[in-house]
């Protein structure tokens, strides 16, 4: 169970890795050359996107703790 925990951990963070990113760029994308040479700031578009992605992370972080609790709650507890 710990080890599935861990892999969809590590699964769920890249993804919100992904997300973060190619969704930024998504966003960059959809706006025309022309109006996008004329931006000065794209510090704030694909916002959401990043948003997104950090909650994802936050997911795959709260597994993990998870799987260290079972892990060391298994541990801990003599053998019978």
């Amino acid at each position: 169970m710990v080890r599935k925990l861990i892999v969809v951990a590590v699964l769920l963070f890249a993804l919100g890795v992904g997300t973060c990113y190619s969704g930024v760029r998504h966003e960059i994308a959809q706006i025309p050359p022309q109006q996008r040479a004329q931006m000065t700031d794209l510090d704030w578009i694909g916002v959401k996107w990043v948003s997104r992605g950090m909650l994802v992370q936050a997911v795959a972080v709260a597994l993990l703790f998870v799987a260290g609790v079972v892990h060391f709650s298994r541990r801990s507890r003599p053998a019978a």
